[in-house]
């Protein structure tokens, strides 16, 4: 191989290599959500109430394959002993409207050390912040929360409270 054909494929042969290596990334990301789901759909099964939850993407596909709701933001949809799951590293996450108290923690691990999408390690492939990043990749976090009951209205109008 003479000099002018190194040059020609050492660069092919090296964004082969980054390719297939940030496709690993992806595929570990993609099976971690699946593996989320499906885990929470095993936690949850005879849960009293409905399973719903935040984010997109992957995510939202397993959590809807297994009967979860989403949840949309600024709706009271979501009932007294309804589980919401709020996943870390997603998108369209929002401050739940009802009160809430955390159930249960869940991670799961991603082992390349190349992330397509993480908020932590500043990679954003699928969206508008800048591609992968290499490093070491965090734990996938997903955080499930109680719908507590409703207070009932205490406050009073200004009529009841004047003589």
């Amino acid at each position: 191989m003479n000099g002018r054909q190194l040059v020609v494929i050492a660069p092919l042969i090296v964004s082969g290599t980054v390719s297939l290596w940030v496709a690993t990334g992806d595929r570990a990301l993609a099976n971690s959500a699946r593996m989320a789901a499906n885990y929470i759909h095993q936690e949850t099964l005879h849960a009293v109430g409905a399973i719903e939850f935040q984010g997109h993407w992957g995510f939202q596909y397993y959590m809807e394959s297994c009967g979860a709701l989403p949840l949309q933001q600024g709706e009271y949809g979501s009932h007294p002993g309804d589980i919401i799951v709020v996943p870390v590293n997603n998108t369209n996450r929002f401050k739940v409207s009802e009160k809430t108290a955390a159930e249960k923690g869940v991670e799961v691990e991603v082992h390349p050390r190349v992330a397509t999408i993480s908020s932590e390690l500043g990679a954003g492939f699928y969206s508008s912040v800048w591609g992968f990043a290499i490093g070491a990749v965090p734990n996938e976090r997903y955080y499930l929360l109680r719908v507590l009951p409703r207070e009932k209205d205490t406050e009073r109008t200004v009529e009841e409270h004047t003589p």
